[in-house]
């Protein structure tokens, strides 16, 4: 985070027991904090160089390209991100790095989760005036507090690779089906049917014969196809490239 001046003429006690600034969904404090509140609605997801912190999702366009490591060698694809909905992020573009916001927004008076607390033991001491925080800095030129973690879910390439070519037979068969016995599509359901990490070691019929034992995964297969399992990752940064 860059470092700013904090307004000392327009300064406020009453909501936090310290004195502070709001500026949008980010709140100054005059110790030195910094924490944005809340998940900002689409218009509120933007640069803001008062601070050098960019609030975005992880399904917007302008969502910078994000790596796992430093060194910027491994990225991370936007589909990992996205997979089962979007994330929000701060983007902390002094220091090149990306953190998930929290949902402690507009809950002023809470603490901070236990589960929260279990994993970063250091957050214990942050005083009470950030318990609410979205995101918060310790001050300029340091890096964000994770208070949330980044999701990423990686396909399963290997899973994929043994289990595609069986399942384009699968699905043309439960497809002709569908047809004879007037399957239509589940008009409330636009998913594909979970892939079962069983069926690599199974046949064809096997595998025919499991889903059409319920008609609704029989449907559901033969208009949406298989969605492949995925790994879950969690992780409290991600890397992005610093600002000229």
């Amino acid at each position: 985070m860059k470092q700013f001046e904090f307004d000392h003429k327009h300064r406020r006690w009453d909501c936090y027991r310290a004195f502070y600034v709001d500026r949008g969904p980010f709140t100054e404090f005059e110790t030195g904090e910094v924490m944005v509140r809340y998940r900002p609605r689409p218009d509120g997801r933007r640069v803001y160089s008062r601070y050098g912190v960019q609030l975005v999702t992880s399904s917007d366009r302008d969502c910078p390209e994000l790596f796992f490591d430093k060194e910027l060698t491994q990225p991370v694809r936007t589909a990992w991100l996205a997979h089962k909905g979007q994330q929000h992020l701060a983007v902390d573009l002094e220091q090149g790095v990306a953190v998930a916001l929290g949902n402690f927004g507009w809950r002023r008076y809470q603490h901070i989760s236990r589960t929260v607390v279990e994993r970063h033991p250091e957050l214990r001491f942050l005083p009470s005036h950030v318990q609410s925080a979205a995101v918060v800095w310790a001050g300029p030129h340091r890096l964000p507090i994770p208070l949330a973690s980044i999701v990423v879910r990686r396909p399963d390439t290997e899973l994929k690779a043994r289990l595609r070519p069986k399942l384009a037979d699968v699905r043309a068969a439960l497809c002709a089906s569908a047809r004879i016995q007037n399957l239509s599509a589940p008009d409330w359901n636009y998913a594909a049917l979970p892939v079962d990490p069983k069926w690599v070691d199974w046949t064809t019929d096997e595998i025919c014969a499991a889903v059409c034992t319920c008609k609704y995964d029989h449907a559901l297969a033969a208009h949406n196809g298989f969605e492949y399992p995925r790994t879950t990752e969690k992780f409290d940064m991600l890397y992005t490239r610093t600002a000229a």
